[in-house]
């Protein structure tokens, strides 16, 4: 099995993110921070969870996993549903927030991780839809270049 050591840099970082959003949900359960309980709040932590995961396994058996999707067509539903999920996490992440940030009584929530996650949130969806845009615009240009 050979192990792609050049993303190790970027998996410690990604790793690192969703530790941070972890901390913070751990510590507002630990606080009782009743006002930022909700079903948003469990799906952050579970996906964060699965971020994790998804992340050690992807640098483990990355040629392996996108050897096999390539070759499998019905495989690929597997990172459109992750792809979706993603989308879902931020969405879901900008709105609790939100939230959170408009209730001034919900006192208990006040940090810099919640700074934070909204910061990188907002980042994340403006490089995703530069990212989006560009696909949009390039590949018809790069296909018709290609016939």
């Amino acid at each position: 099995m050979k192990i792609n050591i050049s993303k190790y840099p970027m998996m410690a970082i990604n790793i690192i993110i969703y530790v941070i959003i972890l901390v913070y949900i751990f510590q507002m359960n630990s606080k009782l921070c009743r006002c930022a309980s909700n079903w948003k709040k469990e799906f952050i932590k579970y996906f964060s969870f699965y971020a994790i995961l998804r992340t050690i396994l992807a640098a483990i058996y990355s040629d392996n996993i996108y050897q096999k999707i390539s070759s499998t067509p019905g495989l690929m539903v597997f990172p459109i549903l992750d792809a979706v999920l993603f989308l879902s996490f931020l969405i879901i992440i900008l709105t609790y927030i939100a939230e959170l940030k408009k209730n001034k009584r919900c006192l208990c929530s006040k940090n810099w991780k919640r700074e934070f996650m909204w910061v990188l949130s907002w980042v994340l969806i403006v490089l995703l839809g530069i990212s989006y845009t560009w696909f949009i615009v390039a590949a018809p240009i790069v296909s018709s270049k290609l016939v």
